[in-house]
């Protein structure tokens, strides 16, 4: 492998996926993320597993990918896992693992696949997560993972279709996000309203938001929830500065992998 190959491997396994997260977090936004919205029952999505194509670029290099969410729950457990294959490059994986509750859901682990394994621990009765680069971090009340947030969203979408937070432009939804792996974010996302996509997989009517960057970052991200995969992201575009710009475009439904241990 040349020296540039390596180079690009290197910046796809330190950069791709959900590796564009946001900086510090506003403060005025922690009180609104203290009461996690409820979820119904009935809203958690079936388990379901969605291929996706995806295209863009990585510290300015080309991305050309397979992207795979995988969605499984049983006995109030669950397990996602989100998953990128380049080829040569390498693939990325990310999983969460953890339970399903009154407000959604609730991660217990969450591990980073790429060049080394990270884990983190979510301890619900301490408000902290055991960092898998070690330290702890402060938990607030609904916080989610760099995967869970997906199914979170879903679920919320599902239980609130005729809620005027998540129906009316302009609306803004706080999520908290335990997004770079030491300190937990408070993602704004903004309801840009009804869009119906063109993808690989064919037209899907689908629901934007937008996350809104802090002032000390450059991060952006936008979703477009779809209420025909379950509202499941059908899109998901993940930018950084005029470096990186990656977007995962929904391109099957397949029938869900293997049970996972959710016992």
């Amino acid at each position: 492998m040349s020296d540039f190959e390596h180079m690009r491997r290197r910046a796809w396994l330190m950069h791709a996926g959900l590796a564009l997260l946001p900086g510090q977090a506003m403060s005025q936004w922690v009180q609104a993320a203290e009461m996690p919205l409820r979820v119904a029952p009935d809203a958690v999505p079936a388990p379901l597993h969605l291929r996706y194509r995806v295209r863009g670029t990585v510290a300015f290099l080309p991305l050309f990918a397979d992207g795979y969410l995988s969605w499984q729950h049983g006995n109030g457990r669950y397990e996602a896992r989100l998953k990128l294959d380049a080829g040569f490059l390498g693939t990325r994986e990310r999983i969460s693992k953890g339970r399903i509750t009154s407000t959604g859901l609730q991660p217990l682990s969450y591990t980073d696949r790429s060049q080394n394994e990270h884990d983190t621990e979510f301890d619900w009765p301490r408000a902290e997560a055991r960092l898998g680069r070690g330290g702890t971090t402060r938990l607030a009340p609904g916080t989610q993972d760099l995967v869970s947030l997906y199914i979170q969203l879903a679920c919320l979408f599902a239980t609130n279709t005729t809620s005027p937070v998540f129906r009316t432009d302009g609306a803004q939804l706080p999520l908290p996000v335990l997004g770079n792996g030491k300190t937990v974010e408070h993602w704004r996302l903004v309801v840009q309203g009804e869009e119906t996509l063109n993808l690989p997989g064919g037209p899907v009517l689908t629901r934007k938001l937008l996350r809104l960057p802090e002032p000390s970052d450059n991060l952006g991200a936008e979703l477009w929830m779809a209420p025909a995969l379950n509202w499941m992201p059908a899109r998901i575009r993940l930018s950084e500065g005029r470096s990186s710009d990656v977007d995962l475009l929904w391109s099957q439904s397949m029938a869900p992998m293997p049970a996972a241990e959710t016992a």
